[in-house]
């Protein structure tokens, strides 16, 4: 895990991927603090989603002090609208497939999954669900 955040998440490819213009990112501030981030990025779509005209939600994560407080979908909410303003007629993601409270998340938030696709964390190969949705809609 380290490894993989080490070269995930570094100062070099945060700031790449905050000005890369065939993406976006959006920040959820509570008190002062960042409490949560979605970061969108129109690339390639995989064959199992239905959509062409897709953007994926490459990265969304909230705070655990912020679970169930109402940020995950505020942040989703943005997320579409982004998603809207680019064009987008879908989003779609990869979640990893050993967590639930995700999953229920965003099947909540109207996404259904579709197929898997594998995802190296350092030396582990792991298995993600891909999801998709319209964008034509909020997320409750």
């Amino acid at each position: 895990m380290a490894s993989y955040a080490a070269g995930a998440f570094s100062t070099e490819l945060q700031a790449a991927e905050i000005s890369n213009d065939d993406g976006v990112v959006l920040l959820v501030e509570a008190g002062g603090t960042v409490a949560g981030y979605a970061s969108l990025i129109q690339e390639s779509t995989p064959p199992e989603v239905p959509v062409e005209a897709a953007i994926e939600i490459q990265r969304f994560y909230v705070g655990h002090e912020y679970h169930g407080a109402g940020v995950a979908q505020l942040l989703m909410d943005a997320a579409l609208a982004a998603a809207h303003e680019r064009g987008a007629s879908a989003v779609w993601l990869a979640v990893w497939e050993s967590n639930p409270r995700a999953i229920a998340f965003y099947r909540k938030c109207g996404f259904s999954d579709v197929g898997s696709k594998v995802f190296s964390l350092g030396t582990d190969l792991q298995s993600d669900r891909i999801m998709w949705r319209p964008v034509n809609c909020l997320s409750r």
